[in-house]
């Protein structure tokens, strides 16, 4: 890669974006962008299933050319009364946000994560 096309891609997504896909429809959709070497931010946190669902099928697909992935949630301190809701929606296929902020990217840009209680520095490099 040239040292011109060396660039940071970032792409942002709302939770409405994502609405009405299932866990794995949402899965690989993230895992198409950064297999494109995007770092994906959500403007959620992420339920606990959902990012299980996301490490695993990315286990599925650890290669030359995809070594893996970064995920770092920063939920609020309500979250698991959100979890507990979603729980039941989930019977009528709706889903409430969960407050927080969802960064994930593949793990051969981010370099470093430093994560406090209420927020997350991120190291990348191109």
């Amino acid at each position: 890669m040239a040292e011109k096309d060396k660039k940071l891609k970032i792409d942002f997504l709302s939770l409405e974006g994502l609405d009405g896909k299932t866990t794995n429809e949402k899965a690989k959709m993230i895992l198409d962008k950064i297999a494109n070497d995007r770092i994906v931010v959500i403007d959620t946190a992420i339920p606990a299933d959902e990012e299980l669902n996301l490490v695993e099928m990315t286990l599925k697909n650890v290669g030359d050319k995809f070594p893996g992935i970064e995920v770092c949630v920063l939920p609020r301190k309500s979250k698991h009364i959100y979890e507990l809701v979603n729980k039941v929606l989930k019977t009528i296929n709706k889903q409430v946000a969960i407050p927080g902020l969802t960064l994930i990217g593949p793990s051969r840009i981010i370099k470093q994560i430093r994560r406090n209680p209420d927020s997350f520095s991120i190291f990348a490099e191109v």
